[in-house]
C-alpha cells in the first residue's frame, strides 16, 4: 500500500486536530472548505462553534461505547484491528483508534469527536458481517476523515435551526456543507483503502442492500450508469436541500472523479490521473449544484431590500384606511431615518399592483435571509406604524397580517407585538 504524500509546506499546528501526516489541504473538497469558512463569519455559529468540548463529548461517547456496545480487539476481530492499523499507518495517525461494534440490523458507522490523541468509531453488527476487508478499510478512512477535517466542530450549529435563530438560507448552506464535508471524507476513505472497485462495492452495499456475490459483479456496471447521470436527469427539491448526506450516484460519481484526478495519484506519490485540480474540483461543484437550492450562493446581507420592504410595508398599513396620518408619515420615517421623503411619486405607485407585487418579491427574499428573531424585530416596526394614531382598522389590521405572512410570521405574533406597541405607547 503506497504511503500519503507528506505536505512540504510548514502549517500551524492545532492542538485539538488529530497529527497526521496527510495533507488536508490537497485532499478536501473546495466548497467543504470554502462553505465552511462562509458560515464561520455568522456570529451564532462562531458561537456555537466556540462552545464545542471535544475532551467532554469523547468521554461520555466512550462511557456509552463500553456499556451498549463490544470494543474489537485484536483478538475478537483481526480483521477489523488490522484494517484500522492499516488507516493508522496510511495516514500516519498518532492517535489510538478503537472499534466498537454495535447492535444494529442496519449497515451504518459513526465517530466520536476526537481529542488529539483517541478516536472511538462505532460500526454496525450489520455492516461487519456484510462488508469485506478492503470495504471497511474505507469505512474506517471515511470516518476518520470527519475527525482530521475537524467537521465536528460544526455540528452544534445544526442545533440552531431548531431553536430558530438561523435564517432558512443560512440554515441550507449548513445542510449544504455537511454534504461536502461527507465528499472529503469519501476521499480518505478511497485513500486509505486505495481500491475504487472496494470503494464502489462499499456504496453498492449501502445503496442497493444487496452483499450477495451474485450481485455484487454488477456494483461496477451499476457504478458506470451512476456515474452517466447527467445534470437535466436529476432536479432539485426542498428535500434535497436540507439532505446531510449526497445521494449515491452523486457520491460515486464524485469519487470517481477523485480517483481519475492527478491530485489522488500525487497524494499517493505517484505520477498518473487525467484530470487536473481545477478540473476535478470544477466537476465535482457541479455535480454538488444538483442537490443545491438556486439561491445558495446569493448574499446574506439585504440592507436595502429591509428598507424598502419597510417603506412599502409601511406606507400600505398607513394607507390601508385610506388616509395617510402625519404620525403615521413620522413613524415610517423615524424607522428608515429623515431623509426619507414620502412623494406623489411614492404614494402613487400603491394605487397599482406593482408596489403589492415588488412587496411579495422583498417579503419572500427577506423569509429566507432574514432569522425569524429578527423578521418579528420588522413586523414590531411595522406594527407601530399601525398604531401610530392610536387608531387600529380593520383594513390596517388586514395590511399587517398580510406583511406577517410575507415575513413567514404567524399572525399570532401580532397580537403580542400590538400589546407590545401598545404598553410603549402608554
Amino acid at each position: 500500500m503506497a504511503k500519503l504524500r507528506v505536505p512540504t509546506r510548514s502549517k500551524k499546528k492545532d492542538s485539538r486536530k488529530l497529527k497526521t501526516r496527510i495533507d488536508r489541504d490537497a485532499v478536501i473538497f473546495d466548497g467543504d472548505r470554502d462553505l465552511r469558512a462562509s458560515l464561520m463569519e455568522d456570529p451564532e455559529i462562531r458561537e456555537a462553534v466556540k462552545a464545542v468540548q471535544p475532551a467532554q463529548a469523547l468521554a461520555a461517547a466512550r462511557r456509552e461505547l463500553l456499556l451498549s456496545s463490544l470494543r474489537l480487539t485484536r483478538t475478537i476481530a483481526p480483521e477489523v484491528h488490522a484494517a484500522a492499523e492499516r488507516v493508522q499507518k496510511t495516514l500516519g495517525l498518532e492517535a489510538t483508534i478503537e472499534v466498537y461494534c454495535v447492535s444494529s440490523h442496519l449497515m451504518n458507522a459513526f465517530v466520536a469527536p476526537g481529542d488529539g490523541e483517541r478516536v472511538l468509531i462505532g460500526i454496525s453488527s450489520q455492516l461487519l458481517e456484510k462488508m469485506d476487508d478492503g470495504e471497511i478499510t474505507f469505512v474506517l478512512g471515511h470516518e476518520l476523515a470527519h475527525v482530521l477535517f475537524d467537521h465536528f466542530r460544526m455540528a452544534p450549529a445544526m442545533l440552531l435551526e431548531a431553536e430558530g435563530r438561523l435564517p432558512p438560507l443560512q440554515v441550507a448552506r449548513l445542510y449544504a456543507w455537511m454534504r461536502y464535508a461527507e465528499l472529503s471524507a469519501d476521499r480518505v476513505g478511497l485513500l486509505c483503502c486505495q481500491d475504487l472497485d472496494a470503494t464502489i462495492r462499499a456504496f453498492f452495499k449501502l445503496t442497493s442492500g444487496l452483499c450477495d456475490e451474485r450481485f455484487l459483479k454488477s456494483a461496477k456496471e451499476a457504478a458506470a450508469q451512476l456515474s452517466e447521470l447527467s445534470p437535466s436527469a436529476i432536479e432539485s427539491t426542498e428535500d434535497d436541500w436540507f439532505s446531510t448526506h449526497p445521494y449515491g450516484p452523486l457520491r460515486i460519481k464524485a469519487i470517481d472523479l477523485f480517483a481519475r484526478s492527478e491530485t489522488y495519484h500525487s497524494l499517493l506519490g505517484r505520477v498518473g490521473g487525467d484530470l487536473s485540480e481545477s478540473q476535478l474540483e470544477k466537476q465535482v461543484t457541479e455535480i454538488m449544484a444538483l442537490m443545491d437550492p438556486t439561491f445558495l450562493d446569493h448574499e446574506l446581507p439585504c440592507h436595502a431590500e429591509v428598507r424598502e420592504f419597510l417603506a412599502l410595508g409601511g406606507l400600505s398599513i398607513a394607507l390601508a384606511d385610506g388616509t395617510l396620518d402625519r404620525s403615521e408619515e413620522q413613524e415610517i420615517e423615524r424607522m428608515l431615518g429623515a431623509d426619507l421623503v414620502i412623494d406623489e411619486a411614492t404614494l402613487s405607485l400603491l394605487g397599482d399592483g406593482a408596489a403589492d407585487r415588488r412587496l411579495a418579491e422583498l417579503g419572500h427574499h427577506l423569509d429566507m435571509r432574514l432569522s425569524p428573531h429578527r423578521r418579528k424585530r420588522l413586523l414590531e416596526d411595522l406594527t407601530a406604524v399601525a398604531l401610530a394614531d392610536e387608531q387600529l382598522a380593520e383594513a390596517e389590521l388586514e395590511a399587517l397580517c398580510r406583511c406577517a405572512d410575507l415575513l413567514g410570521i404567524e399572525t399570532a405574533f401580532i397580537q403580542e407585538a400590538l400589546a407590545r406597541v401598545e404598553r410603549s405607547l402608554d
